[in-house]
């Protein structure tokens, strides 16, 4: 396993809870987030609660489950086997949710 620091490991936890927060709630710039969101399923009520018309939608929505495959992602690039990926990815993720519970 490369070896990162304590702090390495809170930025890239915190890099991938800001993208996965993006992701889910945010506008965006120009409201592009907001048109992918409408493009792949994502629907508002009267009184703006979101839900998913699909399995996908339903996950991007998710910070918890986007955080899965944007920590995959980032695991990629700071581990040296599949173990450490996956351990790392688990990691990572286990932050955001943490990150974003506060």
């Amino acid at each position: 396993m490369n070896e990162i620091t304590l702090l390495e490991f809170l930025v890239i936890s915190l890099a991938v809870w800001r993208i996965s927060s993006l992701i889910a709630n945010e506008d965006g710039p120009f409201d592009i987030l907001e048109r992918f969101r409408g493009a792949i399923g994502i629907v508002y009520d009267e009184f703006n609660n979101k839900s998913g018309n699909n399995t996908f939608a339903k996950g991007v929505m998710c910070i918890w489950c986007n955080s899965m495959w944007f920590s995959f992602i980032a695991s990629i690039f700071i581990s040296s086997s599949l173990v450490d990926c996956l351990v790392m990815t688990l990691a990572i993720s286990a932050m955001v949710i943490a990150i974003d519970k506060i």
